[in-house]
C-alpha cells in the first residue's frame, strides 16, 4: 500500500491546530487524524487509556474504522516506540482510506514532523501561529489553576508568557526550516475571520506542492482522538467562533506582548504584515 500524502500542522500548543484540522477535513479528500504523536504516546504509556478517548467520527477509538484498526495493529506488532507507532498509523491510513485520500496530521512539533516525513509519500507544512495576546490569555487561564507557588505565579504573567511564545515559535521556525519542506504560514485569527480566503490560499499551496486540491472530492470526515476537547462538542464544531476574552484584559497584557521584536514577529506570522 503506497504511503499517504500528509499535510502537517506545525504550531505551539493551544494555537488552533484542532480547529484547522477539522476545517481541512470538511473539504475534499482529506482526513484529519489529530495529534498522531499524542495518540501513540497515550497508547504506549497505558493501552487502556486511549480506548477511553472519544473520536470525532462519533465512535469510541476501538470501534472507529481507522483508530480501531490502528490499535489492533499496534498491539499485534508489539509496538514500543513513537517512531514505530507513527509508521504504523501511516501504514494503516493507506490501507483504510486508499491512495485517493490524504492525511492531515496536527502533531505540531518539529520532532514529530521528522517522523511524519519518514512515512509519507510527500509532505507539506502549514505553519500555524496564534496572536500572542490571545495565546497569553489562554495560557493564563490554563496555568492559574495550578499556580500556587511564587514561581508558578511568575510563569502566569504576561511578560513571561510573551517571551515564552516568542522563543518557542522561533525554535519551531528553525525546526521546520531545517527540513526543507514546502511551508505556508497561516495565522489562526486570519483563518477564523477570513475563513474562505485562507482556505483558498491553502488550496493553492497544497495543489502546487502535493498535487491535490482540498476542495475536490467527497469529504471523508475527521478521525481525531487527541486534540482540543472542542472536537467532541457538536455545537462548537457547527460554527466558526473565536474566543475574544483577551480583548477585555488589562493594558499589561497588550503592552508586554507587543514590544519589539515580538510585535513585528506577531504581525508577520499571524497577519502577514
Amino acid at each position: 500500500m503506497p504511503a499517504p500524502e500528509v499535510l502537517f500542522i506545525a504550531s505551539l500548543q493551544h494555537s488552533g491546530s484542532t480547529y484547522l484540522d477539522l476545517q481541512l477535513s470538511s473539504h475534499g479528500a482529506w482526513v484529519g487524524v489529530g495529534e498522531i504523536s499524542g495518540a501513540v504516546r497515550t497508547w504506549l504509556r497505558t493501552r487502556a487509556t486511549v480506548s477511553e478517548l472519544g473520536c470525532t467520527c462519533g465512535a469510541a477509538p476501538t470501534d472507529c474504522v481507522f483508530w480501531g484498526a490502528v490499535i489492533e495493529r499496534l498491539a499485534a506488532d508489539d509496538v514500543r516506540t513513537l517512531a514505530q507507532g507513527y509508521a504504523t498509523v501511516q501504514m494503516v491510513f493507506g490501507e483504510v482510506f486508499g491512495p485517493d485520500v490524504s492525511m492531515v496530521d496536527s502533531s505540531k512539533h518539529g520532532t514529530h514532523l521528522e517522523l511524519a516525513a519518514r512515512g509519507s509519500s510527500s509532505l507539506a507544512v502549514l505553519r500555524l501561529t496564534r496572536d500572542v495576546r490571545s495565546w497569553i490569555a489562554s495560557e493564563q487561564s490554563r496555568r492559574k489553576r495550578d499556580a500556587t507557588s511564587f514561581a508558578g505565579r511568575v510563569r502566569c504573567t504576561a511578560p513571561y508568557l510573551a517571551r515564552l511564545w516568542y522563543r518557542r515559535n522561533r525554535i519551531l521556525d528553525r525546526e521546520v526550516a531545517s527540513t526543507g519542506l514546502p511551508t505556508m504560514r497561516v495565522g489562526y485569527e486570519e483563518s477564523v475571520f477570513h475563513h474562505e480566503r485562507v482556505l483558498d490560499d491553502v488550496d493553492r499551496f497544497v495543489a502546487r506542492h502535493l498535487g491535490r486540491s482540498i476542495t475536490t472530492g467527497t469529504p471523508p470526515g475527521a478521525h481525531i482522538v487527541r486534540g482540543n476537547r472542542m472536537r467532541l462538542d457538536p455545537v462548537q464544531r457547527a460554527a466558526i467562533t473565536y474566543d475574544d476574552a483577551w480583548l477585555c484584559r488589562g493594558a499589561l497584557l497588550h503592552s508586554s506582548a507587543l514590544v519589539p521584536p515580538i510585535r513585528s514577529y506577531n504581525r508577520r506570522m499571524v497577519y502577514g504584515a
